[in-house]
């Protein structure tokens, strides 16, 4: 019975998850357009708390089709700035605010969030930093933090972390009679369009032929990154071979209902200090906790005791 109560709530948090994803938010912030060295431009947002208690800023990266005014970045966002926090509200690559300003796409093993890291330590150098990653970009955090440069910030924290993404490409192409698929590609639909429409020489993928996220994957976004085929990205993106490596302090939450962080939920059981496990959650809801900016707070306020 167990596993049923567990199946059933994590279709009702996933898809309600998905649901809230839809929803744009008119939290905004101050613009920040940072050009790169390969023409592309990342922008984000900015949030001043009213009262600035702490010279520490908090880097906050969205997910697979999301972007900084997703539910899931705004909740971590107003959390932080209501404790006295400033907030920056990361676009990757062509997502949300940045959206036709880049040429190339954003994906499981991009360097956007160290190219952000380096800047923010340029323009402010007083501040220490803590990042706080969702679903896919948990990939691109523990990539980062195998390498020196993390040490440039205090403290990292991933929010239903994938770091497995074979198996979680393949959860969302299948989960729930593919409901998460649908949401999913829709959205990652809108993103290519608008690159499209700024780059009209560029290649797009073929609509056609894609049906689920591993097609997209294995017909396109390999290819992009001069690769076969979606296993040999998979092999090549994934962080699972790097946790060990992490130069920083890190913290993971994960809801034991989640579909689509399901190897993860078995590979950070072996990392116990690390890890907050929820009951009900699915993939990046937490309704019953409080929301994502609450258990977000919860990691970094342990983060900072230790």
């Amino acid at each position: 019975m167990s596993l049923i109560r567990t199946y059933t709530s994590g279709i009702w948090n996933t898809v309600g998850s998905a649901y809230e994803m839809q929803k744009k938010s008119r939290y905004l912030g101050e613009l920040w357009h940072l050009k790169l060295s390969d023409g592309d431009t990342l922008c984000s947002l900015i949030n001043y708390p009213t009262e600035e208690k702490f010279k520490q800023i908090i880097v906050v990266v969205h997910g697979l089709a999301g972007s900084a005014l997703e539910p899931t970045s705004v909740s971590v966002a107003k959390k932080f700035v209501s404790m006295g926090y400033p907030v920056i509200r990361v676009n990757l690559r062509g997502a949300g605010h940045g959206a036709g300003l880049s040429k190339h796409i954003y994906h499981a093993a991009n360097d956007d969030i160290e190219i952000v890291i380096q800047e923010l330590r340029k323009k402010y150098p007083d501040y220490q930093l803590t990042l706080v990653c969702m679903s896919l970009s948990g990939n691109l955090m523990f990539r980062y933090l195998s390498t020196k440069g993390s040490l440039q910030i205090k403290n990292a924290i991933a929010l239903s972390p994938v770091v497995d993404v074979s198996s979680a490409s393949r959860s969302i192409s299948s989960a729930y009679w593919g409901i998460i698929n649908k949401s999913v590609l829709q959205t990652l639909k809108k993103y290519f369009y608008k690159r499209l429409k700024s780059f009209p020489q560029i290649k797009s993928p073929d609509w056609k032929q894609i049906k689920t996220l591993y097609d997209l994957d294995n017909k396109f976004v390999c290819r992009e990154l001069g690769l076969r085929n979606a296993e040999e990205y998979y092999e090549y993106a994934s962080a699972l071979p790097l946790l060990d490596k992490a130069h920083v302090p890190w913290k993971v939450v994960l809801a034991l209902d989640d579909p689509i962080s399901t190897k993860e939920k078995k590979i950070f059981k072996k990392y116990k200090e690390n890890s907050i496990w929820l009951p009900h959650g699915g993939h990046l809801y937490f309704k019953n906790s409080g929301g994502q900016g609450e258990v977000a707070f919860k990691a970094f306020s342990l983060l900072e005791k230790e």
